[in-house]
């Protein structure tokens, strides 16, 4: 049985298929690297275009929620440097071109 709040942040898909496999990329890789580029990616390009601005917003919250549940707070500098050098080679990987995307892939998939 899934918590009411991870199944509000997952709200936005559309299926049980859907649901099962976005809950398989998030809670059964034990880093997540992969998946917390993914939800970078999507807050990236994230744009409301014709969306209203309350649908809009709900696909901001449950992005910024699940990278909230893949990356959660912590004080260890450990980690916190580690999370700040991968934010760095993201923040790089999303300005790359589509040539690049097998580098891309090799990166976030370990």
């Amino acid at each position: 049985l899934l918590e009411p709040a991870i199944l509000d942040a997952y709200s936005y898909c559309e299926t049980a298929k859907e649901l099962w496999e976005t809950l398989k990329n998030v809670y059964g890789n034990t880093s997540n690297l992969s998946r917390v580029f993914e939800v970078k990616k999507a807050l990236n390009d994230l744009t409301q275009e014709d969306m209203e601005f309350t649908k809009h917003l709900g696909r901001f919250r449950t992005l910024w929620s699940e990278l909230e549940m893949l990356r959660p707070s912590t004080t260890d500098p450990e980690l916190l440097n580690e999370r700040r050098e991968q934010d760095k080679v993201f923040g790089l990987l999303l300005t790359l071109n589509p040539s690049y995307s097998g580098l891309i892939s090799e990166y976030v998939e370990g």
